[in-house]
């Protein structure tokens, strides 16, 4: 049985070129495929991001633009889902070889490589730690550099160029240049006092906040009481905490959540289904 996995492969379509693209004996699109990526959560729309300043793709970024010119967008799907890492890479790989890459002449995908790289998991050796080490070391970032990294953190802060000010029970977060204008209104710059009293004890919102389990052994019986209260409580002879054993799980219960998990019963496996060139990948 092949184990679910949070990853998946996906390919991106030209709208722009409708027809009949077939590759191999079982692989046709309706549409020219232009690119082919494997990910996990949103990844298959990171692309849909990207500008040209983070891209590192030119190829596939001007066919976006071009298809977004157009008033339309990309085709994008998952064409296996559920993978587990290795699984998604060879089915990645698979199909670039398949399909083929434009840059080696070979067919229409804009990507650069045969896929299957991906970051994660990589160690590196000693000798290879010793050598980056070397490199780097003594270096220092031009003032550009430094400059250009700082600006790009500002422009990603949404309080970046802004200051708070408060006039009577409202608190408002404005432009900087601003500011003198509202001060003129009768606005003040800062926060209400009350404001950051609130945030100094957030859990006043917690209905668990200054609150303590108590119970008795005699009385069998638990309560939830305010911790001022707790000391008197325990001179009448109650014990700090919950009951032992209140939160342990029936054996009935432990059976059914165990039923409820296997094969047929589970609703994670009645809900995805498996194609059988996943299957046949993932047996590679």
């Amino acid at each position: 049985m092949v184990n679910m996995g949070i990853y998946y492969t996906y390919i991106y379509l030209n709208p722009l070129k409708p027809g009949r693209y077939s590759y191999g004996d079982y692989v046709t699109f309706m549409y020219e495929p232009f690119y082919v990526g494997k990910g996990s959560k949103d990844q298959i729309y990171s692309h849909l991001r990207e500008n040209k300043s983070r891209t590192c793709n030119n190829h596939k970024f001007s066919t976006i633009q071009k298809i977004r010119r157009n008033e339309t967008t990309p085709i994008v799907f998952k064409v296996a889902d559920s993978l587990n890492e290795n699984c998604s890479f060879c089915f990645e790989k698979y199909l670039i070889s398949l399909i083929g890459r434009n840059d080696l002449h070979q067919g229409p995908l804009s990507n650069h490589t045969d896929g299957g790289e991906g970051g994660k998991g990589i160690v590196l050796s000693e000798e290879a730690k010793r050598k980056i080490s070397v490199a780097n070391k003594g270096k220092k970032m031009s003032k550009e550099f430094c400059k250009n990294q700082s600006d790009r953190l500002k422009s990603k802060n949404p309080a970046f160029g802004r200051i708070w000010v408060y006039k009577n029970s409202a608190n408002k977060l404005i432009k900087s240049k601003n500011l003198d204008d509202y001060l003129k209104a009768g606005w003040v710059k800062g926060l209400r006092k009350e404001t950051t009293d609130k945030t100094k004890h957030l859990g006043i919102k917690n209905g668990a906040y200054g609150k303590v389990w108590i119970y008795n052994k005699d009385l069998d019986k638990m309560i939830y009481i305010k911790k001022d209260e707790l000391e008197s409580y325990i001179s009448q002879g109650w014990i700090k905490g919950m009951k032992p054993g209140i939160m342990k799980k029936s054996e009935d219960y432990k059976n059914k959540l165990s039923e409820s998990r296997k094969g047929n019963n589970n609703p994670v496996r009645k809900a995805k289904t498996r194609i059988e060139l996943q299957i046949y990948m993932c047996a590679l």
